[in-house]
């Protein structure tokens, strides 16, 4: 049988839990919610930036689809910005999204701490789908490939695709 879906009503474009229900509050959610959940954002915001505080994580095995068009006009009307200093989104192991009509702009993963530095990173057994998206004025670089640190070396990419995942 189907599982049912959810929509979840992004209210608010700040990231730090004020002003209503947040992108990152919506994706928690969703990870919590049975069956495929759906996110989008209220009329309101409209042409408004949401400035991440941290990377965006989607852990949600079921599935979930953020749209972030909100006339339904095929265009992204919500701009997610990195503030010049984090990576945009990470589907975490086993995770199922659907990324459609969004502008990602200001994305920085450069100094690294992991192996890959990456503005979308998509882990072991993830499934992640792209539609619409708009990613400008972002840099993926500056992995730590220190010697000492125990890493053989990175890699630096837009969008960084674990072996046993799929786009």
């Amino acid at each position: 049988g189907s599982k049912a879906m959810a929509t979840i009503t992004v209210t608010s474009a700040e990231d730090d839990g004020s002003g209503g229900l947040t992108l990152r509050e919506a994706i928690a959610q969703a990870a919590g919610t049975a069956g495929i959940d759906e996110i989008e954002f209220a009329a309101n915001l409209s042409g408004q930036t949401i400035t991440l505080t941290d990377v965006l994580t989607i852990a949600d095995t079921d599935g979930v689809t953020i749209n972030g068009d909100i006339d339904r006009d095929g265009q992204a009307d919500i701009t997610v910005s990195g503030d010049d200093s984090h990576q945009f989104v990470t589907f975490a192991a086993n995770a199922r999204g659907n990324v459609h009509n969004l502008s990602l702009t200001n994305g920085n993963n450069s100094g690294s701490s992991s192996d890959v530095a990456a503005l979308i990173e998509i882990d072991t057994g993830a499934q992640a789908y792209f539609g619409g998206l708009t990613i400008t004025n972002s840099t993926a670089s500056g992995y730590d490939a220190n010697p000492d640190s125990g890493r053989e070396g990175g890699l630096a990419a837009t969008i960084y695709v674990s072996a046993s995942a799929s786009l």
